[in-house]
């Protein structure tokens, strides 16, 4: 059996092909040492906004002690005529991230209220 320039282990040629399963876990087991890869996961949420604040969990929860990255943004909903900059997320962890909109037609300030959020949030997997 061969190893990458990374260490992750390979068949090699002159294996025996019946051997090809202990390759296959080897390379594995290999891949699981490395602390697994990578969970992207995508949504649109919808959520009540209090202060101009609002909390997002996540379907499934990223590896625990790491921290993805994240990108969201709030929309209208329908009938709201609500424009909506300066989205901003705050404290992330494995399980949620925080949402923050400021509100800039009608009354200007922190957005209170319901709107849906679009996010993507990539990290490591559990």
């Amino acid at each position: 059996m061969g190893t990458t320039p990374g260490g992750l282990p390979w068949p090699a040629g002159s294996d025996q092909l019946f051997n090809g399963d202990d390759a296959i876990k080897a390379l594995a087991d290999a891949l699981d040492a490395r602390g697994g890869g990578l969970l992207v996961q995508a949504g649109q949420t919808n959520v009540t906004y209090v202060g101009g604040n609002c909390v997002i969990t996540f379907p499934k929860p990223f590896k625990t002690g790491t921290v993805p990255g994240v990108v969201a943004q709030p929309q209208y909903n329908a009938g709201q005529l609500v424009e909506m900059v300066a989205a901003t997320i705050r404290s992330p962890t494995a399980t949620q991230f925080q949402s923050t909109a400021y509100q800039v037609s009608g009354t200007p300030g922190w957005f209170a209220g319901l709107a849906s959020v679009s996010w993507i949030a990539v990290g490591v997997a559990p």
